[in-house]
């Protein structure tokens, strides 16, 4: 009797115990399903930034603007080779579905370059996204085939307390806008506190111009001026686009070398080139504010 009696009180001690277990990680899974889940709507981003230029080599962003009932949709904006390379739209696409299951996501998307067809894997991580492409889309496509998200708030949160660059909030200026212009003594424009390094020089004043778009100015012997673009917080394309030089020719004749601009309110640059009072030749590019693409007009 007292045999059974033991028995009996291991067995439900036992049952007992895995009721409990059982409990603990189904309430630690929700928890972390949770914790992964919750806050995946937002903009997610990876930056290769490996040879330490002023431009990145590549910049991949995923943008998940929905979650409902375990199915995503969102879209991509691929950048390799430092710019050369984009798998983008400038409009609203998305080009990116998926569903999630556990701490995974399994998506199909189509690149940008009519790359159809392609599939891909995010493991969902507390602090970031870890994107593979399972299988290659049919068709061109920039997306890498594998890459650690973080998101974007984090980021440039991160960026602040490090002191590092950050888009500055105070107001643009009010295009169209020339070199004269700002040379004007009696005119004077809104300078915003953002440290920008070009070619080892950091620059004098820096201009807002649209979202993702500055004006920089550069002070000393030969006075310069760079248009430059940001994407995901990073230097992303620059153009010169001002210049005044004197030099001194081999038979000892001074020469003013100058680059003169005008920026519309579209964000179209034109360029005259001039030596003295000579125009040598002109040039228009179009800034893109979205893609930070400048792209010369023929």
């Amino acid at each position: 009797m007292v045999k059974k009696n033991f028995i009996l009180l291991i067995s439900f001690l036992f049952f007992i115990g895995c009721k409990k277990s059982d409990a603990q990680t189904l309430s630690d899974k929700k928890q972390k399903s949770e914790i992964n889940t919750s806050k995946i709507v937002g903009i997610w981003e990876y930056i290769d930034n490996s040879n330490k230029k002023d431009i990145p080599n590549e910049i991949f962003t995923l943008n998940i603007k929905n979650y409902k009932n375990d199915s995503i949709t969102a879209q991509y904006c691929a950048i390799e080779d430092r710019g050369n390379k984009i798998d983008c739209s400038n409009e609203e696409n998305n080009n990116v579905k998926g569903i999630i299951k556990g701490h995974k996501i399994y998506l199909s998307f189509n690149s940008f370059f009519e790359g159809k067809d392609g599939k891909a894997e995010i493991e969902i991580h507390n602090e970031y996204l870890l994107w593979k492409v399972t299988k290659s889309p049919i068709g061109k496509y920039y997306a890498p085939s594998q890459a650690k998200l973080y998101k974007k708030e984090k980021k440039v949160q991160e960026n602040i307390q490090d002191n590092k660059a950050t888009v500055n909030s105070e107001a643009n200026i009010i295009l169209p806008i020339s070199k004269d212009d700002l040379l004007n003594p009696d005119i004077q424009f809104p300078i915003i506190d953002k440290k920008i390094i070009i070619e080892g020089s950091e620059a004098s004043s820096v201009y807002k111009l649209a979202n993702n778009t500055f004006l920089l100015w550069f002070d000393g012997d030969n006075e310069r001026w760079y248009v430059v673009t940001f994407v995901n917080n990073q230097l992303f394309n620059k153009l010169l686009i001002g210049k005044s030089e004197t030099i001194e020719s081999e038979n000892g004749k001074i020469i003013d070398n100058y680059i003169d601009f005008n920026i519309d309110k579209n964000l179209k640059i034109k360029l005259k080139y001039s030596t003295g009072k000579k125009i040598k030749k002109i040039e228009s590019y179009q800034i893109n504010d979205q893609t930070g693409i400048i792209e010369k007009l023929l």
